[in-house]
């Protein structure tokens, strides 16, 4: 949904960055030709577009932000659960990845196919309170929801259930 909502506010930029560029360069005395509206345009789309991708590259490494990073790594909070019943658990920092990837498939459309592509928040490790770190395996791990328990085995075995937060350790 971030996605979608972050295209719209850039569509918007274009349009904003379109009406700009009219009213600083139209003069009533020499109106602008549709030649140079024609550039206006492209120069708005391409500006909304660079800011699209440099969002992508360096907007903040928190998760669930509207102008969210594309892929990072970076330490949070989680809270840990190490029990089924969910009544004792421990807020500590973690090693978080956020990834984005995409799947093809066979489609009946024009090219033939159709993609999927989606998010991931993995975790690497977690630092208990008394120092030890707690390695999770990440070839069959599902990904960190924020706020939501999900439940993860370590490479000892042990299954945790895992909280993402948004907070960062200082």
């Amino acid at each position: 949904m971030n996605g979608l909502i972050r295209i719209i506010i850039f569509i918007g930029l274009a349009i904003i960055f379109y009406q700009l560029f009219k009213l600083i360069l139209n003069k009533p005395e020499k109106p602008l030709s549709q030649k140079h509206k024609s550039y206006i345009i492209i120069i708005s789309v391409a500006l909304a577009f660079a800011l699209h991708t440099i969002v992508g590259f360096y907007g903040p490494k928190i998760p669930g932000h509207l102008f969210e990073r594309n892929e990072y790594e970076t330490m949070l909070y989680v809270r840990l659960y190490p029990n089924e019943n969910e009544v004792k658990s421990y807020k500590v920092p973690a090693k978080i990845r956020r990834i984005v990837t995409s799947d093809c498939y066979p489609a009946d459309n024009d090219t033939g196919q159709a993609c999927d592509s989606w998010k991931a928040y993995l975790i690497y490790y977690a630092i208990m309170p008394n120092g030890g770190k707690i390695v999770f395996e990440l070839d069959s791990q599902e990904s960190l929801e924020l706020n939501k328990i999900v439940w993860i085995d370590d490479e000892e075995g042990r299954n945790w259930g895992v909280e993402l937060t948004k907070e960062a350790p200082e």
